[in-house]
C-alpha cells in the first residue's frame, strides 16, 4: 500500500479510500440536509394526516346535559374509532412516505431508515397535535356555550399508546419496499462502481 494515500472516508455509509477532507464534509452536510428535509416533510404530512384523521373519525355529536357533555356507549365507541383511524391513516401515509425516502436514499445508505424514522415521528407529533387542537371540535367549549339539550360534536382523541405506532411501522414497511429496489437504482450502481476492490486497488 503506497504511504502517500489519502485517508480513507466515508459517503453515505460505505467506506471511500482517498476521499479528501472537503468530500467529507461535502457528505456530512448532505446526510444534515436529508435528515433535516425529512424532518420537515414528516411535519407537512401530519398537517394532512391530522385532517384525514378527523374526518374518517367523523365524531359524532351529543346531546349536552345538565353536567355538561356525558360520554354515552356511542361515544365511547367513536372514541375507539377515532383511535383506529389514528393508526390506520399514519400507517397508510408513513408506508407512503417511507417509500418514497427510501427508493431516493440510495446515496445515503443506513442513514436512510434513520431519515425514515425521524419522518414518521414528526408526521405522528403534528398530526396528533393538530388533529386535536385545530381540526377536531372543542366539544367542552361548545358546551359552555350551548343550552342543555344542544347537540355538540365530540373532538378526537386516542385511547391507547399502540396507535402512534401505525406511522413508524407503516414508514418501515415502505422504506424496505423502497430499498429492496436499490440494486436496481443508478445512484446505487454508480457508487459501488466508484469504490474499487482490494484486489483492483493493489494492483
Amino acid at each position: 500500500m503506497s504511504s502517500g494515500r489519502k485517508a480513507a472516508g466515508t459517503i453515505g455509509g460505505v467506506t471511500a479510500p482517498g476521499v479528501p477532507a472537503h468530500a467529507r464534509r461535502s457528505s456530512a452536510r448532505r446526510l444534515v440536509l436529508f435528515l433535516v428535509g425529512c424532518l420537515v416533510a414528516g411535519a407537512l404530512l401530519g398537517v394532512l394526516g391530522g385532517w384525514l384523521w378527523v374526518h374518517f373519525a367523523n365524531p359524532p355529536r351529543v346531546p349536552v346535559e345538565s353536567g355538561g357533555v356525558v360520554l354515552g356507549e356511542v361515544a365511547l365507541d367513536a372514541q375507539a374509532g377515532a383511535t383506529v383511524w389514528f393508526m390506520v391513516v399514519g400507517a397508510v401515509l408513513g408506508a407512503v412516505a417511507g417509500l418514497a425516502v427510501g427508493w431516493t436514499g440510495a446515496r445515503h445508505g443506513w442513514v436512510t431508515v434513520l431519515g425514515v424514522l425521524l419522518l414518521c415521528g414528526a408526521g405522528t407529533v403534528a398530526s396528533r397535535y393538530l388533529g386535536h387542537q385545530f381540526f377536531g371540535a372543542d366539544p367542552a367549549g361548545a358546551a359552555r356555550q350551548a343550552g342543555v339539550g344542544h347537540l355538540v360534536r365530540l373532538g378526537v382523541d386516542i385511547g391507547t399508546p399502540a396507535a402512534y405506532l401505525g406511522w413508524p411501522i407503516g414508514g418501515l414497511v415502505g422504506a424496505v419496499a423502497g430499498i429492496s429496489g436499490w440494486a436496481d437504482s443508478p445512484v446505487a450502481a454508480g457508487r459501488s462502481q466508484a469504490v474499487p476492490m482490494d484486489s483492483e486497488r493493489d494492483s
